[in-house]
């Protein structure tokens, strides 16, 4: 969540995005806006708030937000539009259909880590994927040489290479193109004869979104890179929440898609928000310790830049990774620092 459970995960881009790992509870879906960029000091209050708090870009803004820039804030609006605010006021986005649209999930996980003798799925893992060519990742166990197959829904393998070095490949396109609809599963064997299929996680499996859906994503790809208000890390940024909020199929929706738009974007413009996306996407997929990690990462950064929220967000995200009351306790407690009664009060509810 999970921030897609808050804040950023709060944050709706473009299409609905759904629960995940274990039963994800929801509140009613809220349309908002996403802070892409700033420059300079931008702090936010929302509705209820005590006092303006320090905010970077990731963040989903509503339209009863008041925010206090020193410098510029640039905001993503429906159209999609782009608006630049450099002084006190509400996002000057139109009250139409937002771009981004999430229904507020938050992802329980539902295990703990996986031994890190096993080369465990990374990518794909729990997802829809947009090419029939995809990256293949794994979680590298220092072996001399892994073996990487493809199977179906009726265990026949449709691709399989042996000898390959490192953690990552690419899905040849000499290979049978996979196809939508279908059930896959990337199965990944070391040279100690150590497997992914000893990843005590189930429903690891993903599917390859249909043309008609490829096209839809370029098309908004095609429409956000035509801003030339945005530089380019901002459009990334919302292709990736644009994915991360991608409608559920099959139990799955793009949350690894939107893990490696995440990655590349926290290369050049990495914040508190971005990491709880990183850590929303990645305990959707059930990679709980990565997602510790991401969650960590949020709190630290939010702590240092004085983002109550977003550090309240991380405290959430870690609660539902962890199951230690103590970060759900200091997360209520930010919360109602915040003067956000409502979340406070709907987290002390969350059963363990």
């Amino acid at each position: 969540m999970s921030y897609f459970g808050r804040a950023l995960i709060q944050c709706c881009l473009l299409v609905l995005i759904i629960s995940c790992s274990g039963a994800p509870q929801t509140i009613p879906a809220q349309a908002s806006n996403l802070l892409v960029a700033t420059n300079g000091t931008v702090r936010l209050k929302r509705n209820g708030w005590k006092d303006f708090v320090p905010v970077a870009a990731g963040v989903h803004l509503t339209t009863n937000d008041l925010l206090e820039v020193q410098g510029s804030a640039t905001i993503l609006c429906a159209g999609p539009t782009v608006k630049i605010v450099t002084a006190v006021g509400k996002p000057p986005c139109p009250t139409e259909q937002s771009l981004f649209t999430y229904d507020n999930a938050h992802f329980n996980a539902t295990q703990r880590g996986v031994a890190p003798d096993i080369p465990y799925i990374i990518f794909p893992r729990k997802t829809l994927v947009i090419e029939p060519y995809p990256l293949l990742i794994w979680h590298t166990t220092q072996a001399a040489s892994y073996t990487v197959a493809i199977v179906d829904t009726s265990g026949s393998v449709v691709w399989q290479q042996t000898g390959i070095n490192g953690s990552s490949t690419q899905y040849p396109r000499t290979a049978p193109a996979l196809q939508p609809g279908i059930d896959y599963l990337l199965v990944i064997t070391d040279a100690n004869n150590k497997s992914s299929a000893d990843d005590p996680a189930k429903g690891l499996g993903f599917r390859v979104l249909s043309e008609a859906q490829r096209i839809t994503i370029q098309q908004q790809q095609q429409a956000l890179a035509a801003l030339n208000e945005l530089d380019a890390p901002a459009q990334q940024l919302a292709l990736a929440v644009y994915l991360a909020t991608w409608s559920k199929e099959a139990g799955r929706s793009l949350w690894g898609e939107a893990w490696l738009q995440f990655q590349e974007v926290a290369k050049t413009r990495n914040t508190p928000a971005l990491q709880l996306w990183m850590g929303d996407m990645l305990q959707a997929i059930n990679l709980t310790d990565e997602s510790d990690v991401a969650y960590q990462q949020a709190l630290q950064q939010a702590q240092a830049t004085g983002d109550q929220e977003r550090a309240a967000d991380a405290e959430a995200g870690l609660w539902r990774v962890l199951k230690d009351t103590t970060h759900r306790d200091a997360a209520i407690k930010r919360y109602q620092d915040l003067g956000d009664k409502t979340t406070a009060d709907t987290l002390r509810l969350e059963a363990p």
